[in-house]
């Protein structure tokens, strides 16, 4: 008697401690790499993200649209994405930090532009809903620092 019991005991030890399956990976990043959406904050308007490398960690996201104060922008961004802060199997939260440039019509500027920020990219869908925050150093004409969020949603082709 005991010794089933033991047995019964160590059976379901050994079932708990069997590895749980691996989150499943979103397509978004490497078989879905180009997607497109909206965005609001700097700019209201369209935006763009493309991955460039087979495991989904370097990207080029884009942005176009109106300036709050009116005027249009856009800016051109190289992001690099670690790793995922969270991974299950409904979805993946990858983080990403980057920078490039950006134009503005509303005081004529142009300047550099750093970013970080999340991606929520939802498992069974080829969805991915993003906020960053970013700063600008505008160059010309005059010198100025500016700091703004942004948040939006891509669909992945």
């Amino acid at each position: 008697m005991l010794l089933s019991a033991l047995f019964v005991l160590n059976a379901h030890a050994i079932d708990v401690a069997k590895p749980q399956p691996l989150a499943r990976d979103t397509e978004i990043g490497w078989k879905r790499r180009i997607g497109a959406g909206v965005v609001v904050g700097q700019p209201i308007g369209l935006t763009g993200k493309g991955y460039f490398d087979k495991r989904g960690r370097h990207a080029v996201d884009a942005s176009i649209g109106m300036q709050v104060r009116g005027g249009s922008y856009g800016h051109a961004s190289y992001l690099f994405h670690p790793f995922p802060l969270v991974r299950s199997t409904s979805f993946e939260l990858p983080w990403h930090i980057g920078g490039g440039a950006f134009w503005g019509t509303a005081q004529k500027t142009v300047g550099f532009r750093g970013s970080v920020g999340l991606d929520l990219d939802i498992t069974d869908t080829p969805i991915q809903v993003f906020a960053d925050v970013y700063s600008g150093l505008g160059l010309a004409p005059s010198a100025g620092l500016g700091l703004g969020l942004s948040a939006g949603a891509r669909y992945y082709f």
